[in-house]
Formats: structure tokens, C-alpha cells, sequence
């Protein structure tokens, strides 16, 4: 649900701007209403050092990964020193990466002219000099490709001395001797180097290595600061808030612009405290209730479950303040969609399993949401593997019988093809989620419109979801001859379709201009829209076929290699992991993004979704600590 908000506007003097703000950030739960495009030399500031602070942060875990993912041994955590404020630290923290990046680009030099030495040997070129002091000749090193080496005629040059020293992956190294006064030119690309000798080179590569690991280990020492980078950042976030509202006083014409005026927003279940607050310091204000007209805060508010798919319901965009919160629907919803796509139930094993362990590891904080999440979605897709055809890594229960568990098993699966006559397919099991949703969809649209809507869109979102109903039981009696709907439900769909029909051709137009043409639109694209709508839930059934068939055909694939001699066993037992855990990875992705599409495109449309909501974001003193 979105958490009810009281409006305030407050009116300060000109030199208690500053004094008034500090007290009202310090309470934490008034929300500012922000002028756009806020800027100031002040924010800039305070954006300029969060960048260094989050660049630090980054350089730390970055490194750190590397690192882990190496399992490369690390150098102890440096202890927190209170005396040194945190900015110095982050700029120690950026100046050793700086320095960093200069080592390794020298690194990247040394190795490109060990690359380019390496094939012609390890050689003093004091030796060389000497050898072109004392006798007159010079050394010209050359690379080609082996193939034109080996056919060109060196006979031809005169005065020159060829010395094949190396040939490597296509390509042939040598020198070329010849006087100093010898004009001879050799139709191959020279090879030039910077008077090093490959060990001077390698021995260069190795104190750069020893310099590399040595300041990296300085910065990693330094991850015992990341709590308090953190902690700042929060802490620049809020400045950046409080300098924001501080551009956004506003004169007011009624005292002839002696007095500021500010609008700001207060959770209701807060406006007692508030008062008194406000009272105890003599701050002037006005509380009243926000209208449409007001740009109000949106707080949601759910409990623990359906909080975690809170993340799905801002991934979109906030609802508008006066409809309803749709995370509770989101939560129910997804799941189940979630896992008719997902279907197996041993890949919903294997992810709840996984979610177990996230959340008893790495997801802690904010991450226990998604653990939350993918332990949901493993569980229902447990559950729908067994509901919905039956089938456990591939492998269909009725292939299991004479185990007593999938035995037991196979007796829940309604969903299925296997039986004749039956109307509970898995494409048809895929229309009726649709359809079901869409009717809550359109019911929780007819609230909506009674929250903030005129009559006449009222009148148009009853007569639409009147009209769906009849519409899809006239079908099922009428069309397809269903004797069950037919008997318990004709003649009422046909007063459903009527009734709706008025509502969404006639009463829709209360108040307005009678427009027939619009009257026809409005039933044309209600009827052609549904029928779109609920085609689109097909993809339910799709993807669940799809990811059952791949684990079938891995499976198949995998008993073929039982008859390969000694290894046949052990080359199956690694192709059903790598291609199952193939067909997890592209299943999971499916069955993520779909749901996530049906939910934004076809209930929140059938629901009327307005949007656009801000998130409640109140104003906050920041920590007293060194920064």
C-alpha cells in the first residue's frame, strides 16, 4: 500500500533559512518538494568529492575480485585510524592507483619489447657496438614470413653475410651483417629494439612486477575504510539533499517577500510529532491534505513478503500517489508465471537451493531480497513442476513409476496433455492465468478510478469489465457449447455484455460531447485489446514446453554416450551437467524477463496504470564524523 502523506508548507524569515533546515533534517521525516534542475557550485562540490569516494570504493573492490577470483593471497587490513580523516585516505587510496596505472603501462611496454626481442635471443649490444668499432660491420635484425624467406635469393645482395637465427609459428627471424658503406637493402621489415638485452629486459619485468604487487597490496590494505566510505557517501548524499532544499524556498507573495515558503510532505502517522516539533521551535507552517494538483511523495509500504518485489514494482516506475500500490499483485503474480515458464521442478530445486545459500552467504542487507525472491520462485516452480506435466530435470514422471516417490507424485499432475478429453492443458491452463489476471485487473482499475477518477471513468472501466466476462462466457456456452457454462450462466453473460457495452459507449461520455465514432473505438479497441492481451499469455505455455524439450533432448543426447567403451559413462555424466545447466541459464532468463513483461504491459495497462510517482526521500542530517 503507498503510506498516506500530509502536505506543509513552511514559512521562515530570510536568516532562519539555514538554522530551520538543520532542525527539520535532523527529525528525518520530511520530504522536500525540489525545484528541477537544481544546480549550485556548493552541489557541485559535494558531487565532485562523492566521485573520489565512490572511485576509491571501486578501485578497492575491483582489485579485491581480481583477487579472490585468483584465490592470490592478501595482505592484511590496515587498522582504522580515527586521527586521519577519510578524504585524506581516499586520496591516498586514488594517488596509489594513479601510480599503479603507471607501473603497468611500463609492464605493457617491457613485455611488447620482450615479445619483440625474445625470438633473436639473448645478446649484449654492447657486443654488437664493439663488433661495429672494430671490423666495420653493422647488424640489421629482420622478421618475414617463412614461406617468402625461404624462396627469397639473398645471393643477390651484395657484400652481406645472412645468419638464420629463429622460425615460429609462420614467420622467419634473422640478421643481415653488412659494412657500414654497404647500401644494400633487405626487402623485409626491420626489426628495431632499445639497446636492452632480453634478461636486462626480463630482470626490468621483474622488479615492475614486485612494484605492482607492492602498491597493490598498499591499496588493498586500505579495505577496512570501505564502512566509512560507504558511510560518507550516504553522508554527501544527504548534503547534496539539504543543498537542493535549500535553492528551494520560494518567496512568498503574501508577505511581500520577507518570508520563505517552502512545500514539503510528512508520512500522516508522523504529523502528531511533527506538530509538536514544529510548535516547540516557533516554526510557522500550514498542514493540510495533498490534492491531485500536489507533487507528493509515494512511500510504499508492505510486509515482509511482497516487500522484497518491491525491487520489480520501482524497476518500472512508482505508482501515482492516489492509485493503488500493485507490489502486493506483483508478488502473487510473478511467481506463478515465473515458474509455468520456468517449469521443471528439479531446476526449481536446484534454485532454491542456491537462494538457501546466497542468503546464509553473500546476500545480506539489501541482497536478502533477491534471496527472498529466488527462494519464492524456486519453491512455486517445485510445485508447478509436479502440477504441470509432471517433469523432474528432463524426465517425465510417468517414465518414473516403479520410484515410489515420483509415484506419489505423478498422482498431483492435472495439468497435462496425457489425458483425453481433458480441458486443463498446459495452453489452455496458460489462458486462464491470463484471463485471471486480467479480470483482477480490470477490477482493481474500477478502485482506481473511484480513488481519483470523474463518473464517466468510472462508468467506462465498470462497463469494460462487465463486458470481458460476458464476453468470455458467451464464448465458452454459445461458441465452444460448454453444457457446464451454458446452464449455469445463460442468459446472465448476455446482460453482462449489454450492461457493459452501455457503459463503455454511452456512460463514458458523461459530462462530455456525444461522440458516436469514439462510442464504436472505445468497444472496438476493448474487445481487440483483451483478445491481445490474453494471446500474449501464450508465451506461459511457450517457454514451459521449450524448457522441457531441451531437458529431454540433453538427456537423450546424454544416454547415446553409454555406449562409448571405458569413458561412455563418465562423458554422460558430464554432458547432463553441462547441457542441464545450460538449459537452467536460458530458462532462468526467459523466465525472468517475460513475466516481468506481462505484468508491465498487459495488467498494468488492463489496471489503468497512471505512474510517474516520486520515491519519498525525506531530508537527513548527516553523521557528525571526519570527512
Amino acid at each position: 500500500m503507498i503510506k498516506k502523506m500530509k502536505k506543509l508548507s513552511l514559512f521562515v524569515f530570510h536568516a532562519d533559512k539555514l538554522a530551520t533546515l538543520d532542525m527539520l533534517a535532523s527529525r528525518g521525516v520530511l520530504h522536500i518538494d525540489m525545484k528541477n534542475g537544481i544546480t549550485s557550485g556548493e552541489i557541485d562540490t559535494i558531487l565532485s568529492k562523492k566521485n573520489s569516494f565512490q572511485k576509491s570504493k571501486s578501485i578497492i573492490d575491483v582489485l579485491l575480485s581480481r583477487y579472490e577470483k585468483k584465490k592470490t593471497p592478501i595482505v592484511a587490513e590496515m587498522a582504522v585510524d580515527s586521527s586521519k580523516n577519510i578524504s585524506e585516505r581516499v586520496e591516498e587510496i586514488i594517488a596509489y592507483s594513479d601510480e599503479l596505472e603507471k607501473i603497468t603501462s611500463t609492464k605493457d611496454t617491457l613485455n611488447k619489447e620482450i615479445n619483440t626481442i625474445s625470438p633473436f635471443g639473448d645478446f649484449s649490444f654492447d657486443k654488437v657496438k664493439a663488433l661495429e668499432k672494430d671490423t666495420g660491420y653493422i647488424v640489421t635484425f629482420h622478421v618475414a614470413s617463412a614461406k617468402e624467406f625461404s624462396v627469397y635469393d639473398f645471393s643477390k645482395h651484395e657484400g652481406i653475410t645472412l645468419c638464420d637465427i629463429k622460425e615460429d609459428k609462420g614467420k622467419a627471424y634473422f640478421a643481415v651483417f653488412k659494412k657500414i658503406d654497404n647500401e644494400e637493402v633487405i626487402p623485409f621489415d626491420n626489426v628495431s629494439f632499445n639497446k636492452k638485452s632480453l634478461s636486462e629486459l626480463r630482470k626490468e619485468l621483474e622488479e615492475v612486477d614486485n612494484s605492482i604487487l607492492s602498491v597493490e597490496s598498499k591499496i588493498l590494505s586500505f579495505r577496512s575504510y570501505i564502512p566509512l566510505i560507504d558511510e560518507s557517501m550516504l553522508a554527501f548524499n544527504n548534503d547534496i539533499h539539504l543543498e537542493e532544499a535549500k535553492e528551494s524556498f520560494e518567496e512568498s507573495d503574501v508577505t511581500e517577500g520577507k518570508v520563505l515558503l517552502i512545500t514539503a510532505y510528512v508520512p500522516k502517522d508522523k504529523e502528531n510529532t511533527l506538530r509538536v516539533f514544529l510548535n516547540d521551535n516557533k516554526i510557522a507552517y500550514i498542514m493540510t491534505d495533498p490534492s491531485a494538483n500536489d507533487n507528493i511523495p509515494v512511500m510504499l509500504q508492505s510486509n515482509r513478503y511482497s516487500g522484497a518485489f518491491q525491487m520489480i514494482t520501482k524497476l518500472f516506475q512508482l505508482p501515482y500517489y492516489f492509485e493503488l500500490d500493485l507490489t502486493p499483485m506483483i508478488a502473487f503474480f510473478y511467481p506463478i508465471f515465473f515458474a509455468f515458464c520456468f517449469g521443471d521442478s528439479g531446476y526449481g530445486l536446484v534454485l532454491t537451493v542456491l537462494s538457501i545459500v546466497g542468503l546464509l552467504t553473500k546476500l545480506k542487507g539489501k541482497m536478502v531480497d533477491i534471496g527472498i525472491i529466488g527462494v519464492t520462485l524456486g519453491v512455486l516452480t517445485m510445485v508447478m513442476g509436479v502440477m504441470n506435466s509432471g517433469v523432474v530435470f528432463g524426465v517425465n514422471f510417468a517414465t518414473l513409476q516403479n520410484i515410489p516417490i515420483f509415484y506419489e507424485l505423478s498422482k498431483f499432475t492435472f495439468i497435462t496433455d496425457a489425458k483425453p478429453n481433458w480441458f486443463l492443458t498446459p495452453f489452455n491452463a496458460a489462458l486462464l492465468c491470463g484471463l485471471f489476471q486480467i479480470i483482477i485487473a480490470l477490477i482493481l482499475n474500477v478502485v482506481n478510478r473511484i480513488r481519483y477518477g470523474d463518473i464517466a471513468d468510472i462508468c467506462g472501466a465498470v462497463g469494460k469489465l462487465l463486458l470481458i466476462p460476458g464476453l468470455v462466457l458467451w464464448f465458452l456456452g454459445d461458441m465452444q457449447n460448454m453444457p457446464v457454462i451454458k446452464s449455469n450462466f445463460s442468459p446472465y453473460y448476455y446482460y453482462l455484455i449489454i450492461v457493459g457495452l452501455i457503459g463503455i459507449s454511452i456512460l463514458t461520455n458523461i459530462g462530455k460531447k456525444p461522440d458516436v465514432l469514439n462510442s464504436i473505438l472505445s468497444i472496438y479497441f476493448a474487445v481487440t485489446g483483451f483478445m491481445g492481451d490474453i494471446l500474449s499469455y501464450i508465451r506461459l505455455f511457450a517457454l514451459g514446453a521449450s524448457s522441457g524439450i531441451l531437458g529431454f533432448v540433453v538427456n537423450d543426447i546424454a544416454l547415446s554416450f553409454l555406449g562409448v567403451p571405458f569413458v561412455g559413462v563418465a562423458i554422460m555424466i558430464l554432458f547432463l551437467i553441462v547441457g542441464h545447466a545450460g538449459n537452467f541459464a536460458l530458462s532462468i532468463l526467459g523466465s525472468l524477463v517475460h513475466p516481468l513483461r506481462l505484468t508491465f504491459v498487459e495488467f498494468y495497462n488492463n489496471v489503468g496504470f497512471k505512474g510517474g510517482g516520486k520515491e519519498y526521500k525525506p531530508l537527513k542530517k548527516t553523521e557528525a564524523f571526519k570527512i
